[in-house]
């Protein structure tokens, strides 16, 4: 599993590109991932001049162009922001070329508690740089610059809610209940819009040198607690630490107080961003670059959004118990299909990561197609107990239960809320046991 003709023909224009633009190249690799990114040795001046070049993610998403990325980092850049040196935007592939900068993620790699400390320090004080940027200059730039307090505080969740709107999506009673709660519920930022990363914390580090600040595709003008809040997400793999003292410490490094409400409230939409953006894709398969990583989004999104909503409005939820698994007929089918993945050679690392990514896919739809009969007789008889709806099988029943879900009063919040976990809880429950296919495959 090479790369493809297309994917040569991308990498023989960025190479043309930086032999035109900046000098000689060297070295050029594919790395090891879905979307399309070089890690290239050029030469200027006959010095050397490592380059990362990461071109455009394919899809509808994010919300904005990627020459809307190419303006931010400029503009975060210009503002002292640790962002890698921009050498320029190649229009025609879509693609950013920048430094490769010394360093990698994960301060839990750090090699002391002191290097810790101050790589937190860094972090809390480039993410004040970044939220006293004037919202002008992202206006400029594209951002959308709500003046309606309660907007504000959802501007980043709007982008990408107006993708789900627009595109094709499968029934979901369990996002149009999340969508509607938001709706209810969102407190208005009184105190005014600023810069956000919204997919805050992302950076590598040398020593206790925070080196560079990463991946500004989802910069927007918006309210700044949305990056306090992402770093609850990210600190579940790449280790931020206490977040209530890493709060403190943007405080006491010139930061204006953390509002802890706001945090928690702005982890819902925070969850629901990459949920509506891959909406479309799970609809129409073709589309999706890697359907499994997607669905895993989708379920770890919603389920973490609905614990939230728990969380803030009193709902108890219970663990699930996963039912047996049961023998089928197309069970055997999957099996076959993936023993004979097993067998294919990968050619490179980007032919190892699909083969990788193939295999956890079809490991998770065995393990479905073994539970499918017990998932639909639990799920039909929790509706119908709780709603009231009679469902003929599975997807009539979310069908049946989106449209009732759309419809409910405030009333039904704490029960659809077991209901539409319990029933997220079914597939995490399958996603959290795929380790990967059987034969091994190296992704270094």
């Amino acid at each position: 599993m090479p790369q493809d003709a297309k994917d040569m023909d991308l990498e023989a224009k960025v190479v043309a590109w930086v032999e035109r633009e900046i000098g000689p190249v060297r070295t050029v690799s594919r790395q090891g991932r879905w979307r399309p990114a070089w890690y290239i040795d050029a030469e200027v001046n006959g010095k050397p001049a490592p380059l990362y070049v990461r071109g455009d993610r394919g899809g509808r998403w994010p919300p904005m162009p990627l020459a809307y990325e190419a303006r931010v980092h400029q503009i975060l850049a210009d503002s002292g922001v640790k962002a890698p040196r921009l050498y320029g935007y190649i229009d025609e592939i879509p693609a950013l070329v920048m430094e490769r900068v010394r360093g990698r993620p994960n301060m839990a790699t750090a090699a002391s508690d002191a290097d810790r400390r101050r790589l937190r320090e860094q972090l809390a004080d480039q993410m004040r740089l970044i939220h006293e940027i004037d919202p002008k200059r992202l206006e400029a730039a594209g951002s959308p610059n709500p003046v309606d307090p309660r907007e504000i505080t959802l501007s980043h969740y709007r982008q990408a809610e107006g993708l789900y709107l627009s595109g094709a999506r499968l029934p979901s009673p369990e996002v149009e209940f999340i969508r509607g709660w938001l709706n209810r519920n969102v407190p208005p930022c009184d105190e005014g819009p600023v810069v956000i990363a919204m997919d805050a914390g992302q950076f590598i580090f040398e020593g206790d040198e925070l080196t560079a600040m990463l991946d500004f595709e989802f910069v927007v003008v918006g309210d700044r607690h949305v990056d306090f809040a992402a770093l609850r997400t990210r600190d579940r793999f790449e280790a931020i630490g206490d977040l209530d003292s890493f709060f403190d410490l943007y405080e006491a490094r010139g930061g204006r107080p953390v509002d802890r409400d706001r945090v928690h409230f702005q982890h819902i939409p925070f969850a629901m961003y990459a949920v509506l953006e891959v909406a479309a894709e799970l609809a129409s398969p073709r589309s999706a670059a890697d359907y499994f990583e997607y669905l895993r989004w989708h379920v770890d999104g919603t389920q973490t959004a609905l614990g939230d909503i728990a969380d803030l409005t009193g709902v108890e939820l219970q663990p699930y118990v996963l039912p047996a698994p049961a023998q089928t007929r197309f069970g055997v089918a999957l099996e076959a299909i993936d023993a004979s993945l097993s067998t294919l050679a990968a050619a490179d690392k980007f032919a190892a990561y699909q083969k990788f990514r193939l295999g956890m896919a079809l490991e998770f739809l065995g393990l479905w197609e073994s539970h499918r009969p017990a998932f639909e007789r639990e799920y039909l008889a929790d509706v119908a107990r709780v709603t009231g709806i009679a469902a003929t099988d599975e997807w009539d029943c979310e069908v049946k239960l989106e449209a009732f879900v759309q419809a409910a009063d405030p009333q039904w919040d704490a029960r659809l809320v077991r209901l539409l976990h319990r029933r997220g809880q079914r597939v995490r429950a399958l996603i959290d046991r795929v380790k990967g296919p059987r034969a091994g495959v190296s992704l270094d």
